[in-house]
Formats: structure tokens, C-alpha cells, sequence
């Protein structure tokens, strides 16, 4: 990777800072008369420093790899802890400033260690602590890595300034720091490593090429999806819900498309402006943000932290509503995260214990969580004049994240002894009133249990597993200990409305989000206690077989992992085989494909397709990342071409709703009674693990399904599910004519979608939009009503979406989108046995480098249609793109490294 600069308009200025104005990289629409320029110097040639020579953290301890990771080799570091009476660390720099102005302010430094405060000259200190937002990553070694920060916006006189750095680190504090680069520019920045912005990068990979958009200034494109959302979110006032849709403040219906955003809350306010532009420009309507943080901050009762806190997530609320993107607010309560500081710090835990299913039982608990939603909510957001409770651009508050009491948690023996306590003596409360006393309901399921105690009302509860519909005994118990759990759900989540309600909370209210030890009985019973709120929701996320991987949240050299992809086998998409409570709103509430997996294309087209035929309302993709384009893998990363890069087409489908949900597939009238006595639906979703694991090793992931029905059939169609006092009872499609088991193909009810399962690939052909997914060199060449495609990527996505709304056939903007495989660049692996199982050698870095397109489409009856390569940022380029007439249709050669291709008539700009 040789970084080679583009055109220099100066020379070096002084010998410890450089102006480089930047050439202009953006398409003909963005270009101004003036370039960005920059002044740039080096954070390891202070004019005066008292940091060590050398630390536990200098270059030459990663000596083979310095000259490649860091600008001019080398960087300021520092370690070590702070001793009584030793100064405070700091260097100092003269800095020349060509022109006087505003400047966006960078350092690249070692991630979030090294506090530190600045100022330029005799201008008041300004605070970097350590909850700050890193905009790009490049790993060095494990716990080592460079970051950039985005410090603020200065303004600069002409002239040589002193710019001077102190570390926070107190007496006996750690002094863990290290600084790159700085950097001032007078326009927008794309962190990328150790280049400047004037320099780009010659990355060869044979086969690939280097995804390196310049930054976007957000002009006209054709692929600004801005235009679907309101001019500001909540502009008609509250998203409403109305049965199993949703609907703006204007009663129009709608979809969201949902990004987890939660990094965004540690951004400077113009960065945070940046990216909630940027994601409107990508489709996104609603974001989650993630306030377990800022829970643990109120309860240590620092105010001046939580004050500055609270108003960094109201600037991220305002800049959302301002861009037409509602505000989903989560993790306000996470059971198993949630850990007692202290003895006095949660009623009923002691110090360290978490407070796992605490919340459904212990009143003293729930009554500070909900003082801590109203200091949450009810202050006034400066940015907007209203509180959170009351603006309709906070469309969803949800109580509480992957928190209940039907998941293997709930053991007597792991739970904190104060909350198996309540559980026992609230469970007791139940089974008296119902059978008239303790003595009676003993009496009734005929068994005892640890934990039973009538003499003081305790009754006590099984392990979770004994619910399930593996389970065996203890029959009567089961069934009234699964009502009970189930009814204390429901009724916490209504009691819990109803306090919401009664803090001014207008916004519309998730309960909770989580899988159950059993998907076939207390999957459904979950999704029964969640009737009373705004959404039924579910996370879940589709991973690789990690075979070695000490650290599940991080993707790093050593890793040994199986790609998977669902287009052969597509039981293993848990995510996408559920049954929904009819009549209610759905959502998934976070999910991805997760890293390192290779096949994570299929994922965005998916959602679009089967996502909207199933109705989900809300698809949440977790994560968007603070990078621009994440380079190295982190394990939930959707800032990639194959994820991000795919929402214009997908997101756009999606939220118009090309693919149609449909009539259902299947409907079924459950009896809660049956669940509760351990019977299972009849068309449950399987056990992902179990699924995943068949399939890998290369079986039939169906073949020990416990169902009536073939799991297939969550593919024809919508799946729904009735609660009934009478019997149970199902209603089916003609399954055996919509999966054909020896063509292995899967088609569903309104005819829209074909999943080859066979051939590994899946098809959507809409009025609006038609195209595949899958290995689609396998598939060969595939006819659709307005278009033919074909590929030689052997796995990837083509799509053609209609931009104006109108049917291919007519339509006057048409994209073709492509979608490949996306990697860091130096990423390298080596196989692991014959499983398919590799090991990352190498997690490489900056670029990413994406697999060229290899691809044609002919557009039936599109001859002399004017062809477009757009860029990465989605502007018209001057490329000649290779095009043929064939009678009426029009064959297009894609061009090997542009993902988006623009079709309009002839003589239209």
C-alpha cells in the first residue's frame, strides 16, 4: 500500500507543519472554485515535549509494521502512571496558518486512551476525554490500534500559532497516550489511516479494487433517498400505530428502515450533522440510540457528567429530526448488564450482582428505573424546545433490552438470592389465589420443589429448561409456573405503559425484544406479553461458525471461523422465520450478518425482499459505525459496500414496499393453555445454533424439526398467529405446491419471490424492481419481465430499482445496483481442515478493497437509453460504460468498479 499524493498547490510551509490545499476529488456537481486546504504536522516532532523518548507503546516496539501504520513512521507516546509530584505531560508545537479561517480540527492518537486538554495559543483550554468518537481504525496489535478524533471547529488567524496538549492524567493515573498526526482543514475529512487528505492509496489485489470516495458534500444525486423522509421528523406530529402498521402524523403508512446509531451520541455536533445527512442520503428513517451508558451516570449521581451526556443525545435527536430520521430510544435497561455498583446503589442488590429478571419483580427497583426515565425524558431539549417525552420526532421508547423471564437466566440457582426471592414470593401470591391457599396448590401439582415454603408464602420455581417442550414431569406445576411468568410479563408491560403515559411519554412504547429458552411454545408466550405495547420485537443476528474466537465482539488475527450463507439453506435465517402475532406491528430490533463471514451480500437484499413480504415493520441494522467505511472487520459493521453501500436500492424497496406482503401462508389459533402445558406451535422457527450446526456439517437442517409443517414454509408467505380460548386449529396456502422439494425451489403466495435453494440464489421480480442475490455465476443467466441478467461473481447481488416510482417498463430513472464481496485491504486467511474453516492471518486495513463486478444486463426494449457509472457517492461520472443495441433492448457491460449504473432516456441529463 504506497500512498502517491494527487496534486500538491504548495510546498512545505515549516518544518513542523505542511499546507496542502486538497486537489478536488468530488463529481462535477459538488466541485466549488475552492478546494479544501489543510495544514498538517506531525505528532512526534514537538518543539518542546517532557514525553519519554521511548514508551511501552512506541513505534519500535512495532518496528517491522511502523513505517506502514504510521505517518512518518513514528509517533509521541507515552505509559506508564503519573507519580507523586511529576508534571503534567505535554508537547508543544508551532504551527503556520497560510490563511486566516475556520478549520475542522483532527488528531490521530491511540484509541480513547490519554485524555488530554489543548489550546491553541492563549486561547481557553478545550477538553479530549475519553468519551470521544473514533472515526476511523487501524489495528496495530491487540489493545493497540490508531484512531482519528475529531477535536472541533477553530478559528485561526494568519500566522504561526502555538499549539500546545496536556494529558488529564492525575497523580497515580495511567498516562497510556499516543499522537500520530494533527490535522486542520477547511472542508470536510475522510479518516482514512495514516494518509493525508491529499494522498490516495495504490492497493492491488488481482481481481479487486479500492473502494476510496472522497468526502461527500451532499449534492444532487440521483441516489439521495432524503427526498422519502419528511422535511423534519415529526412535522405532522406522533407516528401512530393502527392495528399492524404505522402511520406518520399525516396518516400516511410507513416502514423503517432502522440503523442502531449509537455512536453518534459521542460525536462532535458537526460530525453528528455529517452522518444524519449521510444515513437520510442512504434511506434511513429511524435510528437507536443506546442510553444504558447515561443510566449508570445518573446512578452514580454525577450531574455536571450527566448534563453534558443528555445534551449530547439531544443534538443527536434535533440533527435526526432535522433530517427527516425518527428517534428510536433503547437500552434503557439491560437486566444482565445492569450491575449494582454498590450495596445502596439498586434496591435489593448487592454490590456487583446484576439485575437479572429484577425488574418484573422488585417494586423498590422499578420505581428508581423510572426516575431515572423521567430525568431522561422530561428536561427540555435546548436544540428543539421540547422534552423527549413530548417531541413526535422520538417516534419509539423502549422499557427495557433483551430482558424476561423465559430465557435460560431464569435459574434458581444463578439468580441473585434477594431477586429468586421475589420470584418465589410472588409466584406464591399467584398460586394462592388461584387454588385458595399454598397448602392447596401443593396439594394440587402434587410435588415439591426447593424453595417451597407455605409457612411464609414462598413457592418455589424450576429452572427454565423444565418449561420447554423437551422437558417431561412436573406437569401441573410447569403449566401455572409458564402462566405465571407469562402473565407477570404482560401485566409489567402494561402497568409500565401506563407509568410512561404518566410521565408526558407520547411516543409509541416497545416492552422488550428477547429469545426464549424454547422458540416452539415460550417463544410465542413472549411474544404474547409483548400485546400490550406498541411492538412485538425480536433481536437476532445471523453469525459465522466461530470454530476459535477468544473475543466474540471483536474480529482479529487468529479468529478460525465457517462463512455461511442462507441461499442454500435458508432455515438457518432464523431471523427471517417467525410467526407474528396478527393484527399487531413487528420488528426486528437489531441484527446483521456478522463479520468476518464473506456472504453478506445476501443480507440488505433479504430484508428487502422477505423482510417486507413477512410485514416487518421496523429492520434495525446493528451497526452503523463511526468510520465513513469500516476498514479493519469489526464484528457488527454495516459501513461496507456489501451492507451500506446496498441501501439505495434495498432500502428504497423496502420502505415503498415493491415486494407486497401478501396473504398469509399460514395462519394458526393457539391456545395459551397448550403452551403453557408445553405444546408446541406448528410451525415454529428452528433453533438457530441447532440449524446452523446441520448445516455446516452438511445435513438437512429440516430432518429433526419438531413440526407439523416444513419450516419452508415461512418462505411462501406471512406466517400469523391467533390467540384463542377454543381450540387450536391451522389454515395453510397450498404449501406442497409453493415449495417444490425436487426442484428445491421455494415460491411465495403473491409470486414475487423465488428462493432456488438448490441452485443457491433467490429471485425478486416486482413492477418496480427485479433482480437476484446468491451465487449467481451458479445461476446463470436469469430472465426477468424487463430485464436479463448475468454474472460471473460467483456470490453477490444485481438489482434494477425504478428511482421515480414508476414500473420498469416506463420508468425514467432506473439503477442498476451491484453488490459483490467487500475485504480490508492486506486481509488474508489460510484453511483450517475440510470444512471450509479458515483462520485470519492478517486483519488488514485501509482501503477496503471490493471484488470487481463481473456482471451484464439487458433492459428489454431500452434501446439508445443514455448509461451512467455513477462514483461511490452516488454522482455522475464521465466514464464511458460499454453498451450495445439488440433490436429494442440494450445490453450494458458494467463496469468492473461501480456498484450503482444509471439508465435514463437518451438526451435526458
Amino acid at each position: 500500500m504506497k500512498p502517491t499524493p494527487r496534486l500538491l498547490r504548495a510546498a512545505l510551509l515549516a518544518t513542523s507543519a505542511a499546507f496542502i490545499p486538497m486537489a478536488c476529488t468530488s463529481a462535477p456537481e459538488a466541485a466549488s472554485s475552492s478546494d479544501p486546504a489543510f495544514i498538517w504536522w506531525e505528532g512526534e516532532n514537538p518543539v518542546e515535549t517532557n514525553f519519554p523518548e521511548r514508551s511501552a507503546f512506541s513505534a519500535d516496539t512495532f518496528a517491522d509494521r511502523r513505517h506502514e501504520i504510521l505517518s512518518g513512521g513514528d509517533w509521541l507516546s507515552n505509559s506508564g502512571d503519573r507519580a507523586p509530584g511529576e508534571p503534567e505531560a505535554f508537547a508543544r508545537y508551532h504551527v503556520e496558518v497560510p490563511e486566516a479561517g475556520s478549520y475542522q480540527f483532527w488528531t490521530r492518537k491511540f484509541w480513547k486512551h490519554g485524555p488530554f486538554r489543548w489550546r491553541f495559543g492563549e486561547d481557553d483550554w478545550r477538553i479530549c476525554g475519553p468519551d470521544i468518537a473514533l472515526h476511523d481504525s487501524t489495528f496495530i496489535r491487540t489493545h493497540l490500534g490508531a484512531n482519528w478524533v475529531y477535536l472541533g471547529e477553530v478559528e485561526l488567524e494568519a500566522g504561526t500559532h502555538d499549539f500546545e496538549l496536556r494529558l488529564l492524567a492525575q497523580e497515580g493515573e495511567g498516562k497510556a497516550s499516543a499522537f500520530d498526526a494533527f490535522l486542520l482543514i477547511d472542508g470536510p475529512f475522510v479518516p482514512r489511516g495514516k494518509l493525508r487528505p491529499d494522498e490516495t492509496v495504490e492497493a492491488e489485489k488481482s481481481g479487486w479494487f479500492a473502494w476510496d470516495p472522497p468526502a461527500d458534500r451532499f449534492a444532487e444525486s440521483p441516489l439521495d433517498l432524503r427526498r422519502l423522509n419528511e422535511p423534519h421528523a415529526g412535522i405532522h406530529g406522533h407516528v401512530t400505530r393502527d392495528g399492524d402498521r404505522y402511520l406518520l402524523g399525516d396518516g400516511t403508512p410507513v416502514r423503517f428502515w432502522m440503523t442502531q446509531a449509537s455512536g453518534l451520541q459521542e460525536m462532535r455536533p458537526a460530525m453528528v450533522d455529517h452522518h444524519t445527512r449521510r444515513l437520510a442520503k442512504y434511506g434511513v428513517n429511524l435510528a437507536r440510540l443506546m442510553l444504558l451508558d447515561l443510566f449508570a451516570t445518573w446512578r452514580r449521581g454525577d450531574e455536571e457528567a450527566f448534563a453534558r451526556d443528555l445534551d449530547r443525545i439531544h443534538y443527536t435527536v434535533a440533527s435526526f429530526k432535522n433530517e427527516g430520521i425518527y428517534t428510536f430510544l433503547g437500552h434503557l435497561f439491560w437486566d444482565t448488564s445492569v450491575r449494582a455498583f454498590h450495596d445502596d446503589d439498586l434496591p435489593g442488590l448487592r454490590s456487583g450482582e446484576a439485575a437479572t429478571t429484577a425488574l418484573f419483580f422488585n417494586e423498590p427497583l422499578r420505581e428508581k428505573y423510572l426516575e431515572w426515565i423521567e430525568a431522561l425524558v422530561s428536561p427540555v431539549n435546548p436544540y428543539t424546545g421540547l422534552s423527549l417525552a413530548e417531541d413526535p420526532a422520538v417516534a419509539f421508547i423502549e422499557v427495557q433490552n433483551e430482558s424476561n423471564t423465559l430465557f435460560w437466566t431464569l435459574n434458581p440457582a444463578n439468580l441473585p438470592a434477594h431477586s429468586a426471592d421475589l420470584i418465589r414470593h410472588s409466584f406464591g401470591r399467584f398460586a394462592a389465589e388461584r387454588y385458595g391457599s399454598l397448602e392447596a396448590a401443593f396439594a394440587h401439582w402434587g410435588d415439591t420443589v426447593e424453595g417451597d415454603d407455605p409457612a411464609n408464602g414462598r413457592a418455589g420455581f424450576l429452572g427454565i429448561w423444565h418449561l420447554t417442550t423437551q422437558a417431561t414431569g412436573n406437569d401441573r406445576r410447569v403449566a401455572d409456573q409458564a402462566e405465571f411468568l407469562t402473565r407477570t410479563q404482560y401485566d409489567f408491560y402494561e402497568y409500565m405503559i401506563g407509568r410512561f403515559h404518566d410521565l408526558g411519554i407520547r411516543s409509541l412504547i416497545s416492552g422488550s425484544n428477547w429469545k426464549t429458552a424454547d422458540p416452539s411454545n415460550l417463544g410465542i408466550l413472549e411474544y404474547y406479553s409483548y400485546l400490550p405495547s406498541d411492538l412485538v420485537a425480536k433481536n437476532e443476528y445471523f453469525s459465522p461458525v466461530q470454530i476459535e474466537n477468544p473475543r466474540f465482539f471483536a474480529v482479529e488475527e487468529g479468529d478460525t471461523f465457517v462463512s455461511l450463507s442462507a441461499m442454500r439453506a435458508p432455515e438457518i435465517a432464523g431471523v427471517l422465520m417467525t410467526a407474528q402475532p396478527a393484527g399487531h406491528t413487528y420488528g426486528i430490533i437489531e441484527n446483521n450478518w456478522d463479520n468476518p463471514s464473506i456472504y453478506r451480500a445476501e443480507f440488505p437484499f433479504l430484508v428487502a425482499t422477505y423482510g417486507a413480504m413477512a410485514g416487518v415493520d421496523i429492520w434495525n441494522f446493528f451497526s452503523y459505525d463511526n468510520q465513513l467505511w469500516s476498514a479493519p472487520k469489526g464484528v457488527w459493521n454495516t459501513n461496507t459496500t456489501d451492507v451500506l453501500g446496498q441501501y439505495p436500492a434495498y432500502a428504497l424497496m423496502f420502505r415503498r414496499g415493491d415486494v407486497a406482503t401478501g396473504p398469509p401462508a399460514v395462519v394458526e389459533h393457539v391456545n395459551l393453555d397448550r403452551l403453557y402445558r408445553r405444546d408446541a406451535i406448528a410451525l415454529p422457527e428452528i433453533q438457530y445454533k441447532d440449524a446452523v450446526w446441520q448445516a455446516t456439517l452438511g445435513g438437512d437442517p429440516t430432518v429433526d424439526f419438531r413440526s407439523q409443517l416444513s419450516p419452508r414454509a415461512f418462505f411462501t408467505g406471512p406466517v400469523r398467529l391467533h390467540f384463542t380460548d377454543g381450540e387450536p386449529s391451522l389454515e395453510t396456502a397450498d404449501l406442497n405446491r409453493l415449495i417444490d422439494e425436487e426442484a428445491r425451489v421455494i415460491r411465495n403466495t403473491n409470486g414475487q419471490l423465488e428462493w432456488h435453494y438448490g441452485a443457491g440464489h433467490v429471485r425478486v421480480e416486482t413492477p418496480t424492481s427485479q433482480g437476484a442475490a446468491g451465487f449467481l455465476a451458479e445461476a446463470g443467466r436469469l430472465e426477468f419481465s424487463n430485464l436479463s441478467l448475468y454474472s460471473e461473481n460467483s456470490y453477490g447481488s444485481l438489482v434494477a430499482v425504478a428511482l421515480d416510482d414508476r414500473p420498469l417498463a416506463e420508468s425514467a430513472r432506473i439503477l442498476i445496483q451491484a453488490a459483490t464481496r467487500d475485504q480490508p485491504h492486506g486481509y488474508s486467511t489460510e484453511p483450517v481442515g475440510d470444512d471450509g474453516a479458515v483462520r485470519i492471518t492478517t486483519v488488514g486495513g485501509y482501503p477496503l478493497m471490493v471484488e470487481k463486478v463481473r456482471a451484464e444486463v439487458v433492459l428489454k426494449g431500452r434501446a439508445n437509453a443514455r448509461v451512467t457509472a455513477l462514483d461511490a457517492n452516488g454522482y455522475p461520472t464521465n466514464r464511458s460504460v460499454r453498451t450495445e443495441n439488440r433490436g429494442d433492448d440494450l445490453w450494458i457491460e458494467l463496469p468492473a468498479d461501480v456498484l450503482y449504473t444509471l439508465v435514463t432516456p437518451a438526451g435526458q441529463d
